[in-house]
């Protein structure tokens, strides 16, 4: 039997996007992956389910309706500041703003699987908390758009 303090062997991810068709194939693309993955449309219900849950990390459209990414995003760090969150955008350059170091990676839309999968691997690697990039800074991985 497993103990309070033994994580599950699945990795859980809370993805959180307010479009349906990148939400549903996100989740199938990374269920198919071996993670565990709870989709949620809005803000609102993102932070429900992860005061609610237990995740290794969040996947967060930062482009949620005017505003409510980076609510998400601070709703998420005020429960668990440690977590890893993977940011997902078309516009990277809304990253390289002071909020982008309370991120583990930026991913720009539209994303590679292999590579997002491989983000999340690596990041899922470290210590929760750690959020350090490629170079050991404190500054996010950035996962170019796939060509």
């Amino acid at each position: 039997m497993a103990t309070a303090h033994e994580r599950p062997s699945i990795p859980q991810l809370l993805l959180v996007d307010d479009d349906l068709v990148v939400r549903d194939s996100l989740c199938h693309a990374l269920e198919s992956e071996g993670f565990a993955v709870c989709g949620t449309c809005n803000g609102v219900e993102a932070l429900h389910r992860f005061a609610a849950g237990c995740f290794d990390a969040v996947l967060l459209d930062l482009s949620l309706s005017p505003g409510q990414g980076r609510d998400t995003l601070a709703g998420i760090r005020a429960i668990n500041p440690g977590v890893r969150v993977v940011v997902l955008t078309v516009r990277p350059e809304d990253c390289r703003r002071p909020t982008a170091v309370n991120v583990s990676a930026v991913v720009e839309k539209p994303l590679s699987i292999p590579a997002l999968v491989e983000t999340l691997q690596n990041l899922l690697q470290q210590p929760n908390g750690s959020r350090r990039g490629n170079d050991g800074s404190r500054n996010p991985i950035f996962v170019p758009a796939e060509s």
